[in-house]
């Protein structure tokens, strides 16, 4: 069972017999919210109950459509649920612009609903590889959204989520990773940041985007040894640094004042075989006028 949920203001939900909005108070159960979204308890008339499991209602679809990309995401929310419980399901399409609307407008409730219902179906209905995007794409929003909505980020629920993604996708999400990696470490989680990293190297490689992240952390925080050890982390990895990793190392000991050290990391980026491919002389000419010109001040 997924945790309370918090809410700083009222919200709004929907009744599935009506179809009407009303106000709910600042906290909800997630259980409560699992009562009122599961499509099998659902207490409408199956409208959709004679179609074909892969059938897609296009007047609610389009609703849905509409609804989501205007930035009216609780109304699209409230046809979606309604269309779930009369035997319905949404198009793919619109699916995907709810999930969207939902995370531009903040809405964790409306996407746990989200999370909740598509579950129910898909433990009745086998996934198809295209229905299988749509719910990756389903848990990464989830996700982020309770990365940027609980302090301290509740790794819980988000290592609980991760592996019910596992069965919609085989392949390790590193864009997932990092995303949870950043927010991590703006919240100055650093241990809970490398822990993460430590699970990542278990499935697969971190990226120069993974690398990236916390070499900006340790800029940030001025911690040149740190950054030089990720460096070395980078190394052996077998990945070279690009010009965006050189640009926040060579800052980073500008501000250290450690200038001879930055010529140094300029120079082994441009003999590597990746520099002409990456930019070459002119970018590394910037960057060497860039360190003299710090030296000078």
């Amino acid at each position: 069972m997924l945790p309370t949920i918090n809410i700083p203001r009222r919200s709004l939900s929907t009744c599935l017999g009506c179809g009407k909005f009303q106000l709910r108070t600042p906290m909800m159960q997630h259980q409560q919210l699992r009562h009122y979204t599961m499509v099998e308890n659902a207490s409408l008339t199956k409208k959709y109950a004679a179609a074909h499991v892969n059938s897609r209602p296009a007047e609610p679809s389009i609703a849905i459509n509409k609804l989501s990309v205007q930035g009216r995401a609780n109304e699209a929310l409230a046809i979606y649920l309604k269309l779930l419980a009369e035997g319905g399901f949404p198009s793919r399409e619109s699916l995907y612009q709810l999930i969207r609307g939902l995370y531009k407008s903040n809405n964790l409730i409306g996407m746990y609903a989200v999370h909740d219902t598509l579950i129910s179906f898909y433990s009745q209905n086998q996934p198809s590889k295209r229905s299988a995007r749509s719910m990756i794409y389903m848990y990464t929003m989830l996700i982020n959204l309770i990365a940027n909505n609980t302090r301290p980020v509740d790794m819980k629920t988000i290592t609980q989520l991760c592996k019910e993604m596992n069965r919609f996708n085989n392949q390790v999400n590193v864009v997932l990773y990092n995303t949870l990696i950043k927010s991590l470490l703006s919240q100055g989680q650093l241990e809970s940041a490398h822990a993460m990293l430590d699970d990542l190297k278990k499935h697969t490689q971190p990226t120069l985007v993974t690398f990236g992240i916390f070499m900006k952390d340790a800029s940030r925080r001025k911690d040149i040894s740190t950054l030089l050890r990720y460096l070395d982390d980078l190394d052996q990895s077998r990945l070279t640094p690009d010009y965006a990793i050189t640009s926040i190392v060579v800052t980073t000991l500008c501000d250290m004042q450690e200038f001879d050290k930055a010529i140094e990391m300029v120079e082994r980026l441009h003999n590597t075989e990746e520099a002409g491919r990456l930019s070459g002389a002119k970018f590394r000419l910037q960057l060497l006028r860039s360190i003299e010109h710090r030296r000078q001040k």
